[in-house]
């Protein structure tokens, strides 16, 4: 099992979760968080020190990796704002209200 963490412009947001649940992978918790990029980036003529972005986490299974990946980088590849996906591994899941095990 994988987590994937994506740091992606707010404006963005919605057109990932729309094409991830459209694929079946509709499971998907979404923070605000601020981005603090090392890259230059210019939003609006500025290049602020901070800016609003949202990190999308879902958890899946190793074999939709790159389904998932591809949906993201294809659906957030709009505009000039960079971000980030994060892959990690999970050793386990479990779910609260039904007590169990798993996915």
């Amino acid at each position: 099992m994988l987590m994937i963490k994506a740091i992606v412009a707010p404006e963005c947001s919605d057109a990932v979760i729309d094409s991830l649940g459209a694929e079946g992978f509709s499971a998907i918790t979404r923070v605000k968080v601020k981005d603090r990029s090392a890259a230059s980036i210019t939003v609006n003529g500025t290049n602020p020190d901070e800016q609003d972005m949202d990190m999308l986490m879902i958890c899946c299974q190793n074999t939709d990796k790159s389904a998932i990946v591809s949906i993201i980088a294809d659906k957030t590849n709009l505009n000039d704002i960079s971000g980030k996906i994060f892959i990690s591994p999970v050793d386990e899941v479990y779910t609260i209200s039904s007590k169990t095990k798993g996915l």
